[in-house]
């Protein structure tokens, strides 16, 4: 696709970054201006996915 390099997911992944909260200059998906977002890190969005019971999704039906 086009000249743009490959992205390195697992580079991303590995980086050692923290999260973070960021107040939004402008409305962002449905979010108001000024609004204080939560920006997390890919480690702590796979901890979370992990603790999913694939069984407690469908019973939610």
């Amino acid at each position: 696709m086009g000249d743009r390099p490959a992205t390195d997911w697992e580079a991303r992944f590995q980086a050692s970054r923290e999260p973070s909260v960021k107040v939004l200059e402008k409305s962002f998906a449905g979010i108001p201006a000024g609004a204080r977002m939560l920006v997390v890190t890919p480690r702590i969005v796979d901890a979370e996915v992990c603790e999913i019971v694939p069984w407690a999704v469908l019973a939610r039906g």
